[in-house]
């Protein structure tokens, strides 16, 4: 459950449905170092991008069952968690969702994984640069 107040972990891990329409759905999941989003069309994940870094230590890069397996900072180190989970919003506009918080923008589009990233400038794993991203 999303935390309540402003703390040093925003959220707890888990995963929430930010955004769902009966046959598509968008999932936060957060583990105790980094948020992602996915978005699900008939039960099948069709994209995924990674939103934000969490306070805290980061994961062991030798720790490969650690998500994301290298240290998530050393990908984005610039994006920063929100407050809450109520400080997320979901836009949809045809084959698009945009997840927005302060000045930062994810978008999950299907068959694009990784998503696109308002705070990304090159290629990586699990975001690619929103610039990238088709008209």
């Amino acid at each position: 459950m999303p935390s309540e107040t402003a703390s040093e972990t925003p959220f707890e891990p888990g995963g929430w449905v930010l955004w769902e329409d009966g046959q598509s759905e968008v999932v936060l999941d957060t583990d105790p170092h980094v948020g992602f989003a996915y978005l699900y069309q008939a039960g099948d994940m069709v994209s995924s991008v990674w939103l934000f870094n969490l306070p805290g230590p980061q994961p062991d890069p030798a720790d490969m069952d650690a998500l994301p397996g290298m240290p998530a900072e050393f990908l984005i180190p610039t994006t920063r968690a929100p407050r809450v989970l109520e400080d997320l919003d979901v836009l949809h506009d045809r084959d698009r969702w945009t997840i927005r918080w302060g000045e930062a923008r994810a978008v999950l589009k299907p068959g694009a994984t990784p998503g696109y990233h308002s705070d990304v400038t090159s290629f990586t794993p699990f975001a690619r640069p929103i610039e990238d991203l088709p008209l």
